[in-house]
């Protein structure tokens, strides 16, 4: 039944399981072109994109059903992990840079989780890369409290970096 939602869904559910994953991010394009303003089904697709390393889709998923359904804690999860390593990636990775973006990114994965270090920490070398040093020098060192004095060296050493860019 080509207009039967509900048999895309468990059928990319399934796929999913598979590992799957661009098989059941067409099973789910089809049921959320049945159902738009289904929040589960741009969850799964959410996670779906995340797997393959889409993260812009991923993001742009994820954001419509945490905006349906804002106390999901798996939504909210993998949002702020894709927004986090999305925002690295344009500010660090092969790819053509977007700092803009970058900071965004960044700026919203510390919003959904305001205490936690990987977070604040990621956001903190985004904006060494952006050049905003005092800023990123006061993320990375509520990441270093946040994560109890356990923190990675590279956030170390951009922090340092930082500091040493201010003088």
């Amino acid at each position: 039944e080509p207009n039967d939602a509900d048999a895309y869904h468990h059928r990319a559910h399934a796929l999913y399981n598979l590992k799957r994953f661009p098989e059941a991010i067409d099973d789910l394009m089809r049921a959320i072109h049945l159902r738009p303003d289904d929040a589960h089904l741009r969850a799964v697709r959410g996670v779906a994109y995340r797997e393959v390393r889409q993260f812009e889709p991923a993001i742009a998923d994820l954001e419509v059903a945490f905006a349906h359904e804002p106390d999901q804690p798996d939504v909210r999860e993998s949002l702020v992990i894709c927004c986090r390593i999305r925002a690295w990636r344009l500010a660090n990775g092969p790819e053509p840079r977007d700092l803009d973006r970058a900071v965004a990114l960044g700026r919203r994965a510390v919003d959904l989780a305001p205490g936690e270090s990987n977070p604040l920490n990621s956001l903190g070398v985004v904006l060494y890369r952006a050049g905003r040093y005092d800023e990123a020098i006061a993320n990375l060192d509520r990441g270093f409290i946040a994560s109890r004095g356990l923190i990675d060296a590279t956030f170390r050493f951009y922090r340092a970096m930082a500091h040493h860019r201010l003088g």
